[in-house]
């Protein structure tokens, strides 16, 4: 029998552990259907606030997800189209300056990818004579109209929800129960509601891969727990799948009040800011409910370099309702 020497063996084992890792990618996405994207605008609160969502539907799972595009933005609600190879585009209209946010979502087995820039558009925008504040591109991911992941009475079950989300610590996957959670700051005007608010746990936090400031930390309630991967996610109810939001890096990650999830740059997307080459992306994923074949595909799509498909018009231009 032929002898294996050792570098060949060494060679024959990165084949295999190679192999192996791209086995469990692949079952982890096995046959997860390609999202077919939308687009809603949708009313909100008191004032009538309209937000604007990417729709994500997924064969495998009731409702639709849907991408907040963006939330706390200086931005016009958007014009959008449809494109070839189901491929939705968005634009927004910077209020404070003459830019535009171009948002590119593009549909995959088991995955969107987002791809965010800016262009100038040759508006005039006039000076408040004002410093000019930074706007924001904070995308919302929210799965409340997924009820196969959100909980149906939010007033009494949303700690259920809390402890299907996850991010990864130095323990790796950690249920966002079993993280230190910072208790909201009571309201004087409101006593019950903030108390209720905090049991059995705070039902909401804010997470950073570095330590907060103390006066920051009990202010704004960032747990003390440091995240160790750029991916928040929630399992579904059954946990059968999962569902994550991701990026190459990140310097905060949430989970809030509308049945959302939040992976952002501090700043997220500054709409004032003059480079107009830097491409902005995340990825959300949705698959079997395996978080290590999760961080090896984020891992993975994450070293390919940036490649924005040409935005190739489908015969219908869809726009927004009003």
């Amino acid at each position: 029998m032929r002898e294996i020497r050792p570098y060949a063996a060494r060679r024959i084992g990165i084949v295999v552990l190679f192999s192996v890792c791209l086995a469990g990618m692949l079952t982890a996405s096995a046959q997860i259907s390609v999202p077919k994207l939308g687009f809603k605008v949708e009313t909100w609160g008191p004032k009538r606030k309209k937000l604007s969502f990417v729709t994500i539907d997924f064969a495998e799972t009731r409702g639709w997800f849907g991408a907040w595009c963006y939330e706390n933005s200086t931005l016009k609600l958007p014009g959008h189209k449809l494109l070839k190879g189901g491929i939705m585009q968005l634009r927004h209209e910077c209020v404070r300056t003459n830019m535009t946010l171009v948002t590119l979502a593009v549909p995959k087995s088991g995955l969107v990818e987002f791809y965010s820039w800016l262009e100038p558009d040759g508006r005039t925008v006039q000076s408040s004579g004002r410093a000019r504040p930074r706007g924001f591109g904070n995308m919302c991911f929210q799965v409340r109209r997924a009820p196969d992941f959100a909980e149906e009475d939010k007033q009494k079950n949303y700690p259920e929800f809390v402890k299907r989300c996850f991010i990864f610590t130095k323990e790796g996957c950690t249920f966002l129960h079993n993280t230190a959670r910072t208790p909201l700051v009571t309201r004087k005007n409101d006593p019950i509601r903030s108390h209720a608010h905090n049991t059995p746990f705070c039902w909401v936090q804010r997470y950073s891969p570095r330590p907060m400031p103390e006066d920051v930390r009990l202010r704004s309630h960032w747990s003390t727990d440091l995240f160790t991967k750029p991916v928040i996610g929630i399992v579904s109810k059954d946990g059968k799948y999962l569902v994550a939001l991701a990026k190459k890096r990140s310097d905060r990650m949430s989970q809030m009040w509308h049945h959302c999830l939040h992976n952002a740059d501090w700043h997220g997307i500054a709409v004032d800011d003059p480079r107009t080459d830097r491409v902005y992306r995340r990825n959300i994923y949705f698959m079997k409910n395996d978080p290590d074949a999760l961080l090896q595909r984020v891992e993975s799509d994450f070293a390919e370099p940036v490649k924005i498909p040409d935005p190739v018009p489908a015969p219908e231009d869809h726009r927004p309702s009003e």
